[in-house]
C-alpha cells in the first residue's frame, strides 16, 4: 500500500473512531447515571465481548477472518498500559491517570513513527 493509501485510511479510521465514540459516550453517560459499577465493569468487559460476538457473526456471513489476525495482539497493546498503570488507579486523579495511560500507548508505537518518518526522509 501506498503511504498516501495509508495516510487516507488512517485519516478516515481516525474521523470515524472518533465520531463512533461520541456517539457510545452520549449513552454510557446514561448509563453511568443509572447504575455506576455495573456500567464501568461493563464497559471494560464489552470491547472484547463485542468484537468476539461480531467475529462470530462475521463468520457466519462468510468474511474472510485472516485479516482479523492482528486482534489479540491489538487487545494486549490497549491493556498493557493499564496494567503498567494499575497501582496509580484510583490514586490519583482520573485525568492524570488517563493522560498516563496516553502516553504510555502512544509510547508503544514510537518505533514505528520512527520507520515512518525514515522512509519519508527517504523518498
Amino acid at each position: 500500500m501506498e503511504l498516501s493509501d495509508l495516510k487516507k485510511h488512517h485519516k478516515k479510521f481516525h474521523d470515524d473512531t472518533k465520531l463512533m465514540y461520541g456517539e457510545l459516550l452520549e449513552v454510557v453517560k446514561k448509563w453511568l447515571k443509572k447504575d455506576p459499577r455495573t456500567t464501568m465493569v461493563n464497559m471494560m468487559n464489552l470491547p472484547l465481548n463485542l468484537t468476539l460476538n461480531l467475529l462470530v457473526e462475521a463468520e457466519k456471513l462468510g468474511v474472510d477472518l485472516g485479516e482479523f489476525d492482528d486482534l489479540p495482539n491489538i487487545y494486549i497493546r490497549t491493556m498493557k498500559p493499564f496494567e503498567e498503570l494499575q497501582d496509580d488507579f484510583l490514586k490519583i486523579p482520573m485525568e492524570e491517570f488517563a493522560e498516563k495511560y496516553g502516553r504510555l500507548y502512544e509510547a508503544q508505537f514510537e518505533g514505528a513513527r520512527e520507520l515512518i518518518k525514515n522512509m519519508l526522509n527517504e523518498e
